[in-house]
Order: structure tokens, then sequence, then C-alpha cells
């Protein structure tokens, strides 16, 4: 009599997927931004409800609880996140040690050229201390980053995938000198605990993100774990990874959690397709704060040493999704030249779109389903939740119609198809760059999902000769519908500088990973 529990936090709704012993329901609840506890303590309750029992009971039958997240996708796209302060080697403040200086300006996106400063220290590529790190010198650069109001310093520093002794020489000093009651404690985030890879570049890249999403996971993650615990479940909480598979909390990097929750809904796409013999499959999942892109290749995932996040290379594998900032929850506004923007911002959960009663102010893409009749204003959340369609109309009309001189009937039509329209062309665009012909389809099933998948399929593969466009009676859970699909895996990995002909270097480094893997069989 054993649940198993899959839940996938969105930006807008939190979705659920139980089982228990063939037995399933889903469950839909809204996000809830201010305390991402709370709406999956909400998504757990709802669940046991629908079993008819108390979650505490529920809790204690359940062999598993995965958890899975959009919410570090949606803190990059909206750039929502932490400020952090950023320190790197001295001589390369201007280029992240990037041969070729054009590409590192995406990276001010996510730390202001003002939170950058550089330190004295020199390791070689050896890994052999050449200068001595220079400990006064840090404290001044440490302090100016404090005072500038940074949440968290990130040190990522040449050559510390060799040697990281001075990158954990500057976390002792930092948290030395900046005591715990001070602004809550600054934490200290080292590229060389998110990768060993020799390409400084990549490493700082990945180590910034980490930190530029650090707070908006971590400061959840352990207080779900705890709270499931108060309430009897005796097991880890595991959460998803965007390598594929799931591992727990203690194991957990932020960055580790990047698209986690779209990963996952690819590999529910990648099961649907195989049903109807399909092993090639472009998965679109339409949600509430994003449009996630997935793609499956001779059964094989698209997986990446070195993905790209924002334009940012970085050193943490992952299968590569395409998120951006279009969903149902998406702000529409009108732009220069006559017409309507959708995205990037969301309105999200709260307030939401106008239609949800909750503040809203904006018009979104649900208004406009709303006023056009895809959704039912008295059945939204299975009844759960009634929607204001009053609220909607003014709203279109008074952002939308009005300034346009148009209907408000007309001016949700435009919405529609302006949002179908990039729908399309973000598709096209991710198959192309993918390698596939656009023209060559008759190989490939849509999977097409999230709560705005089914309606928006037809309107946005036209002129797209799939062999089969399929979608699911889970399609608003399906993210943590693939959650129940996946397996535990603890990804090692090691990078190793060697010779050509150095044999017994490769066999070392064999040996340790063999060693790793034999401690966690046994």
């Amino acid at each position: 009599m054993s649940f198993m529990i899959g839940v996938d936090t969105g930006g807008t709704f939190t979705d659920g997927f139980f089982t228990r012993n063939g037995d399933l329901r889903t469950v839909k609840v809204l996000t809830t931004p201010h305390d991402l506890t709370v709406c999956l303590a909400d998504c757990l309750r709802e669940g046991a409800r629908q079993f008819g029992v108390s979650l505490q009971d529920m809790l204690a039958e359940t062999d598993i609880v995965r958890y899975s997240t959009t919410v570090s996708v949606n803190t990059i796209i909206q750039r929502v996140g932490a400020k952090i302060g950023l320190l790197v080697t001295r001589g390369f403040k201007d280029s992240f040690y990037s041969p070729d200086v054009s590409k590192i300006e995406p990276i001010y996106s996510f730390v202001g050229k003002d939170m950058i400063d550089d330190v004295v220290e020199e390791i070689d590529a050896r890994g052999k201390v050449v200068r001595p790190l220079d400990a006064e010198d840090l404290i001044a650069k440490m302090q100016r980053l404090i005072d500038l109001g940074a949440r968290a310093i990130v040190v990522s520093l040449n050559y510390s995938d060799v040697n990281p002794a001075h990158e954990r020489e500057i976390r002792a000093i930092i948290k030395e000198h900046s005591p715990s009651y001070f602004l809550g404690s600054i934490r200290v985030l080292l590229a060389s605990d998110i990768s060993d890879h020799p390409d400084a570049f990549y490493r700082t890249n990945a180590a910034v993100l980490n930190g530029y999403i650090h707070d908006a996971m971590v400061r959840y993650l352990y207080r779900s774990e705890d709270d499931l615990r108060a309430n009897l479940y005796t097991r880890p909480l595991m959460v998803g990874h965007s390598h594929g598979g799931t591992a727990r909390v203690a194991k957990t990097r932020a960055i580790d959690t990047y698209s986690s929750g779209p990963v996952l809904g690819v590999f529910g796409a990648e099961l649907v397709g195989k049903l109807h013999g399909f092993s090639e499959v472009v998965a679109v999942d339409v949600g509430g704060t994003s449009l996630d892109i997935g793609i499956i290749r001779g059964g094989s995932h698209n997986y990446s040493l070195t993905p790209v996040i924002a334009d940012l290379p970085v050193s943490v594998p992952m299968i590569v999704t395409e998120s951006v900032g279009l969903g149902g929850c998406s702000i529409v506004k009108l732009n220069n030249a006559g017409g309507v923007q959708v995205g990037p911002r969301s309105a999200g959960a709260s307030p939401g779109p106008a239609c949800f009663n909750r503040g809203g102010t904006e018009a979104t893409v649900t208004d406009a389903d709303v006023v056009l009749g895809y959704i039912d204003p008295d059945n939204f959340l299975g009844g759960r939740v009634k929607l204001n369609k009053d609220k909607a109309v003014s709203t279109i009309k008074r952002r939308i119609a009005d300034p346009l001189k148009i209907s408000v009937e007309e001016a949700a039509h435009l919405i529609k198809e302006t949002t179908e329209m990039r729908i399309h062309e973000e598709v096209v665009k991710f198959l192309k760059e993918k390698g596939v012909a656009t023209d060559h389809l008759g190989d490939f099933a849509l999977v097409a999902y999230g709560g705005g998948g089914p309606t928006r399929y037809a309107g946005f593969i036209g002129g797209l000769k799939f062999g089969k466009v399929l979608t699911s009676p889970y399609a608003s859970t399906f993210c943590a519908f693939g959650f129940s699909t996946t397996d535990l895996i603890h990804r090692y990995s090691r990078y190793t500088r060697t010779t050509l002909f150095d044999g017994a270097k490769y066999l070392s480094d064999f040996k340790k990973i063999n060693q790793t893997v034999k401690q966690l069989m046994d």
C-alpha cells in the first residue's frame, strides 16, 4: 500500500503526480513564491485528500518523494536572482579567463561590473603556488563587495581545477571576517566546488550562475525536507537534477536543479513517443511562466558536457532544453511597432493574471484565454479557483484594446496569435540549432504538454509536418508525471591534465572513480 509522489514546482503552478499500487491522482495548486514550502505542502495535502487519507498517514506509507522545480530557470529568465560579488585572479577582472572578451558580456546580467574584483595570488598550470594569497588585499576587496550589498561572494581563481587551495583559503578568511550575525552571514561559493573543468571561463560562468540562483533554491529545500519529516516521512527528499536523475538535498547544488522540471518532462515525452512507435521526439512544454523545448534523437537525450545557459557556456553536464519567458502568465504589453509583446516578464501566481483576482493589473495570455472562452472561469483547477472574467476583460481593454482602437475580443485574438507565433518561432529556431531539417519532420512525434500545450499546439505547428502530434490526459502535470520514470543518479566526473601517452595517470583516475562507485554500491 505504498505511495510514490512526484512534485514539480513552477513559477505559477505546483503539480503533483501520486501513485499507490497502480492507482494514480494528479494535483495542481498555485505556487506560493513568498515561501515555496507552502505550495509543496498544499500539493501534498491535496494529494492525500484525493486518496481519502491524512497527510501524515500518506507520508508514513510513502516510499519516495521526488521534487523538481523550474525556479532556477525562472530566476535566470526574469533576472531576479541574488546580488552577488565575484572574486577572480589579478589580471582577469575584465576577461574572466576568456581569450575572446566579446563573449563575456552576458555575465554582467548576473553580476554587476562594480561587484567584480580581483585578488593577488597565482597558481600555475601544474598546481604549484607561484604567489601566495595576499590576505590583506582580500579582506579589503571582500569588505567593498559586502558594503555594496553582496549577499554571496563567488570565488573563481585561475587553475583552481588543479589546486583549489587558494579558493578554500579565501572562503576561510571571509568566514572569519564576516561572522554569522553580520547580514545573516555571507555565503562563499567556490568554482572548484562546482567543477574541475580545465576551462576557467566555463568554471567562472557556472559558479556565477550557481551563486545567482543559490538563495532561491537553498532557502527552502532543507526546510521542505524538515517539513516532510515533521509529518512522518522517514526517507530523504529526492531532488530532480538537470542530468535526468535525482539525488538527495545534501548532494544537490543550486545549478544542478537548473531546468530539472523541463528535463523531467522530456523523460515523460520520451515514454509517450515510445508508446506510439517514435524514437525521435520533440517535447514542447507551455507552462505558466516559461516555454520549454527538448528533443530525443534515436531514443537518446540531448546531453551536453558544456551546455549554454543564458548565452554563457558552463561546465555542468546536463540534458539540454531551451527555456523562454513565454507562458500562460506572461505579461502582455504594447511595443513601438503597434503590436503586442508577450513576455518575458510573468505575473506568476502572485499577483497573477488580472482574472486571478489577486491584485494583478497587467494583461496576460491567460486573461486572453478567459476572454476567448478557452478557459472556463468557473472550473479553473477543477473548480477550486474561480476566475474573474470581468477583470480579464477590463484589463485587456485598458492595456491593449483601447490604445490600439480595437475590440477586447480582437485584442485577445491578437494576444493568442502573437503567443502561438512566438512558440512556432522558438520551436523552429531550436530544431535548426539541433541540426533538424524543419521540412522533414515525418520521423518525429511532437508531444505537447504543460497547462497550455494542448491549447496551443494547433496554433503553433503550422507548416511543421510532424509524423504525429501527441498530448496526454496528464498534460498539465506532465513534468511531475515524467518524474515517476526517473532513477536515482549521483553524477561524478573528473577532468585530467596529462600527456598523450601518460596511461598510468588515466588508470589512476579510473581507479578513483571505480572506488567511488563501489562505495555507493556498498
